[in-house]
């Protein structure tokens, strides 16, 4: 993922947005639906990974295939698939395949496209974290395992529920006034409020 240009996930998000618009009876018996997004199950006599692969979903699920078959519909015609599976109406999302990698054919000469793991800075973080940690270890330092899991864990919780967002230079100026002047504990507490506000504004509008 790491490699994708925004115009990928703006055309991954127009998908997912027309296919909330559809059922999912609907979606699985019209054949031109099917062959519009390319849904089918995963050929997994032609994918590079097997069904077991998936270690992140649990194991009842993995073990079910019957119940629980995995499928994949396409972002565009050339901008790979989505693979996922359907629990009751919810389609859960397993694996962006921008590359098409899981299902190879002729067109790519049945050969695994290169890619890279999309990284935010947090995720870096811990990422850089745990090389500091391993190098250290490397060199004879001796770092107990219940301190670095614990560390670990931390920095992960910190991480829950974030929202990153892009702000010119007189909002920080004005997030830092109001946070020294006690007027705000901090970042959170002024998005917090201030959505609080236009959630109140909308409800008079409606």
């Amino acid at each position: 993922m790491g490699e994708q240009s925004q115009t990928w996930f703006v055309a991954l998000l127009k998908r997912l947005r027309s296919l909330c618009e559809i059922t999912k009876d609907r979606f699985i018996q019209e054949a031109s639906l099917k062959d519009q997004f390319h849904y089918h199950d995963i050929k997994w006599d032609h994918a590079p990974i097997d069904r077991k692969d998936f270690d992140w979903v649990d194991q009842e699920i993995i073990e079910n295939e019957n119940e629980y078959p995995f499928f994949q519909f396409s972002v565009s015609q050339s901008l790979g698939r989505v693979v996922g599976f359907f629990e009751g109406p919810t389609f859960f999302v397993l694996l962006l395949d921008p590359a098409h990698n899981i299902y190879l054919t002729k067109y790519s000469n049945y050969k695994v496209t290169n890619t890279t793991i999309g990284r935010c800075d947090f995720s870096g973080l811990l990422e850089k974290t745990e090389a500091i940690v391993s190098l250290a270890i490397d060199h004879g330092v001796n770092i107990p395992e219940h301190i670095w899991c614990g560390a670990r864990g931390y920095i992960a919780s910190q991480y829950s529920n974030l929202v990153v967002a892009r702000v010119d230079d007189d909002t920080v100026h004005t997030i830092d006034q109001l946070i020294s002047l006690s007027a705000a504990d901090g970042t959170a507490d002024i998005v917090s409020d201030a959505l609080k506000s236009y959630a109140d504004q909308m409800k008079d509008i409606v």
